[in-house]
């Protein structure tokens, strides 16, 4: 399809130049106009802004849908500026080509501040801002960079939920290593992972399913019974060996998890015979 590019009326051999100019500026328009096959230069200019809408609002709030993998905010967000910008009025392509460049580099300035490397998210042959803005029109140009602001969206979601996974197993191994501590506690385990108390709270009852409180004695009892197959063992001694600081607090946590007490666990226990303890022990 050929699209023909047409000046302004100019007099005089001297004008060839300005005509020929004006020409290839109206064939710059093409990108914000279905096929045309005629581009007139005087129908372009008077319909011409001479800025973009791009607050810096609005740029601070795309960012902020990108760090929390927002997909739709973040292309709500585009279609707006998209709206804004290219509906009911037209800015020169140069202007509208460095609109969608400003876009762009918003998202490049994201993706180093978070360290990550566009070749994860795009592949090696990811096209670069100089690559996308040549688009041939301004509704492709659109449609590219509200693709691209999406793909970073999931991949930054993705992101945060196995860096959620990774903090959540160190915390549990962290328990699993500390429950013989009696001093720890949520503050203290905050404070090892550089994290509020209230955060850490929430943070863990999200993504175990159970309030950290709870998964920290269900594991101190736990050891408690795997001490109670030793009759030797008195629940004094078993009490300190899994943090407690005195019986009274772990018969009371004993008792509510379990049903019963230590010691009325601990005596059926080897009271049963040996095959049957050793299935109880083992279910």
């Amino acid at each position: 399809m050929t699209t023909i590019g047409i000046s302004g009326i100019h007099t005089g051999p001297g004008c060839l130049s300005s005509g020929y100019t004006e020409s290839l500026k109206a064939l710059e328009y093409s990108i914000f106009t279905a096929y045309k096959p005629i581009l007139f230069y005087d129908e372009m200019k008077q319909k011409t802004e001479v800025y973009y809408d791009f607050p810096i609002e609005t740029e601070v709030k795309l960012i902020n849908a990108m760090k929390s993998g927002d997909v739709d905010k973040a292309q709500d967000i585009i279609q707006c500026l998209y709206s804004n910008n290219f509906m009911g009025k037209s800015i020169s392509p140069d202007l509208g080509r460095l609109l969608f460049a400003n876009l762009l580099s918003t998202m490049f300035k994201l993706l180093n501040a978070l360290n990550l490397k566009y070749e994860d998210i795009f592949g090696t042959a990811g096209k670069t801002i100089e690559d996308i803005t040549e688009g041939s029109t301004v509704e492709e140009l659109y449609q590219e960079v509200k693709w691209m602001f999406g793909k970073v969206c999931l991949y930054v979601g993705e992101q945060r939920g196995d860096s959620s996974s990774l903090l959540l197993e160190k915390i549990k191994i962290y328990i699993e290593d500390h429950h013989n501590d009696t001093m720890i506690s949520l503050a203290s385990i905050a404070e090892q992972f550089n994290i509020t108390p209230p955060y850490l709270s929430a943070f863990f009852k999200k993504n175990s399913g159970t309030n950290l409180t709870d998964y920290l004695a269900k594991i101190r009892i736990e050891h408690a019974k795997e001490m109670m197959k030793d009759a030797k063992n008195t629940i004094s001694h078993i009490a300190r060996s899994v943090g407690y600081t005195s019986d009274v607090g772990f018969i009371r946590v004993f008792k509510k998890y379990e049903g019963i007490t230590p010691g009325k666990y601990k005596e059926t226990l080897h009271s049963l015979p040996s095959t049957l303890r050793n299935d109880h022990l083992n279910s």
